[in-house]
């Protein structure tokens, strides 16, 4: 998250998920706090599918930023 621009980095959306990486919270609610800080950014691409938990780690796709949000 540091290469966020100041202005997103200090946005409550960014500064939960900053703190639940921080405090080694399970993969899944990062996972979902990203997403929601994405999607208030305007940048999640929502069309790309979910992979299934039994799948290989996560990737999600950010506009041109893939994310792996493996733990």
């Amino acid at each position: 998250m540091t290469g966020l621009p100041k202005h997103r980095e200090l946005r409550q959306t960014w500064q939960r998920a900053c703190q639940l990486i921080l405090d080694r919270a399970p993969a899944a609610e990062i996972t979902r706090q990203l997403e929601r800080a994405l999607f208030m950014d305007a940048k999640l691409d929502l069309r790309q599918p979910r992979t299934s938990p039994s799948a290989k780690p996560a990737t999600r796709v950010v506009k041109g930023l893939a994310l792996n949000l493996s733990v």
